[in-house]
């Protein structure tokens, strides 16, 4: 279910997008336990981004379950620093904002998803 979005300047590759790709999508699943086939990454160039961002990620993750706050900030923390490093950038030129969904707003491939921590692996 969670949908990243990538927001730059210009584009960034098909290598460099792998890599960004896998790196959101590991550091999802670590954090959140979520299934890897859950994550989307979405790469959308040609944005003017502010306060001197290089990178803005927008992601929509649940947030009912077993998604307290401490995890949701741990997420932040661990998917800036992990898309800072791959670009080679400081933390500081990443920016990050999640738009919360609860689990039954969400249907995939016919079925409401289901909440977070009780999907089957």
């Amino acid at each position: 279910m969670p949908v990243y979005f990538i927001l730059s300047k210009s584009d960034f590759g098909s290598e460099a997008k792998k890599v960004l790709a896998g790196a959101i999508t590991d550091v999802h699943c670590a954090v959140t336990g979520a299934p890897s086939r859950y994550v989307t990454v979405l790469f959308m160039t040609g944005y003017r981004l502010l306060n001197e961002k290089k990178t803005m990620l927008l992601g929509n993750i649940r947030i009912d379950g077993n998604r307290t706050r401490e995890l949701v900030d741990q997420l932040r923390h661990r998917l800036v620093g992990a898309v800072a490093e791959k670009l080679g950038e400081p933390d500081s030129a990443v920016g990050l904002s999640f738009l919360g969904v609860y689990s039954n707003w969400v249907w995939e491939g016919g079925e409401v998803i289901p909440v977070p921590g009780k999907e089957l692996v």
